[in-house]
């Protein structure tokens, strides 16, 4: 799978073979509930400036890509400005094709993001803003194996480290450093359609861990990966999880877990999306538990009623269970978007997103709506 950059809309071309593609996103909105507040608190609700300016620069050569990419993201509240925050996200990516059966992917990046408010089980210091942070990390896919070959193999690692830099009473538990490593297998059964075999390993180490949240994540999945016709195409993997933890007071766990996409196109221009994940996760304070078991489930349909006027519809379902503590939360995420191609390279946009959590606690209830006007140009 290539690691390098997508660039969007057409390139500005220089002499030495680098095209450039730059793309900005202009939204102005409102959200109701800008803390993910329960109902019986007092609400803080604010109108909103978000840009999104992005760059991809491209250059090929022999046979390889390389990109260096840069995505900005700048949100501005009217009546919370203690909520405001600037994201950068850089990555240097290459891939590198040695011969018809090799192939290398790798990328560096830095993040710089944050969390908001009401985001994580973290509280927060009176008159604090959002949890901010980066992240430096890098990763690489080594394949082995032709395109159309019967058998091929996938090497992949990653190494990653977050550290927060506010509110740090309450995020330095959350330092840490994440190192992964994977291996699959594909076995082709006809031309179009292979089996899978993954084994993966994930180790969490924090730094100052006051939550004892040290673990290693283990994941055997089998199965299927397709592209059977034009209309449908995807990847669903099935098998077990176990989540070991350093810390004896920490509940470990062994069980059932899958991950799986799917696209079906109907039509040429109608796409449905499939998501479906079962998988652990760490949690970010005391009293949450030992760790959370999420499964989720998300439908996406985007279907273009004429050259220039697109819909977007969209469903999820998440199911966070806090093992070891007296909470389990159920979310539902509707989402629904209408967009107009003003020329080539501008495109106009309206998006409206309900999120509506119930909890087995009601202090973790909230319901949020975002609406959001946007421009969206690329050359």
């Amino acid at each position: 799978m290539p690691l390098t950059g997508a660039g969007r809309g057409a390139a500005i071309v220089f002499d030495n073979g680098i095209y450039l593609y730059p793309s900005l996103f202009a939204g102005i909105g409102h959200n109701d509930n800008l803390l993910s507040g329960p109902a019986t608190a007092a609400l803080v609700s604010s109108s909103v400036l978000n840009l999104v300016p992005g760059v991809v620069a491209e250059m090929k050569t022999h046979g390889d890509r390389y990109t260096l990419s840069y995505l900005g993201n700048y949100s501005r509240y009217a009546s919370s400005s203690i909520d405001d925050y600037d994201h950068h996200d850089l990555f240097l990516a290459g891939d590198n094709t040695f011969t018809n059966r090799t192939h290398l992917g790798w990328k560096v990046g830095y993040l710089n993001n944050s969390d908001p408010r009401g985001a994580t089980d973290r509280p927060s210091l009176p008159g604090a803003g959002p949890d901010l942070w980066h992240s430096s990390n890098v990763s690489g896919t080594f394949a082995y194996g032709a395109a159309q070959a019967t058998g091929r193999l996938e090497l992949e690692t990653s190494l990653q480290d977050k550290r927060y830099l506010t509110n740090r009473l309450y995020t330095a538990s959350s330092d840490a450093d994440i190192a992964m490593v994977s291996g699959r297998f594909f076995y082709r059964v006809m031309p179009k359609t292979s089996l899978v075999f993954e084994v993966r390993n994930t180790h969490y180490y924090y730094i100052q861990d006051t939550l004892s949240n040290d673990n290693t994540e283990r994941r055997y999945y089998v199965g299927v990966t397709w592209q059977a016709t034009a209309a449908t195409s995807g990847t669903f993997k099935v098998g077990r999880l176990n989540t070991d933890f350093t810390a004896v007071n920490h509940a470990d766990y062994s069980g059932a877990s899958w991950e799986g996409g799917i696209r079906w196109s109907p039509l040429t221009y109608s796409t449905v999306d499939f998501t479906t994940s079962k998988s652990t996760a760490n949690t970010t304070s005391a009293g949450s538990g030992s760790y959370v078991l999420n499964t989720s489930t998300n439908v996406m349909w985007n279907h273009k009623w004429a050259s220039y006027i697109a819909s977007r519809v969209s469903l999820g379902l998440l199911t966070s269970d806090y093992v070891g503590a007296n909470r389990k939360d159920d979310t539902k995420t509707y989402g629904l978007g209408f967009f107009h191609d003003l020329n080539r390279r501008l495109r106009a946009g309206f998006d409206w997103t309900l999120t509506d959590r119930s909890s087995v606690q009601n202090i973790y209830e909230f319901k949020r709506n975002v609406v959001m006007f946007s421009l969206e140009g690329t050359l």
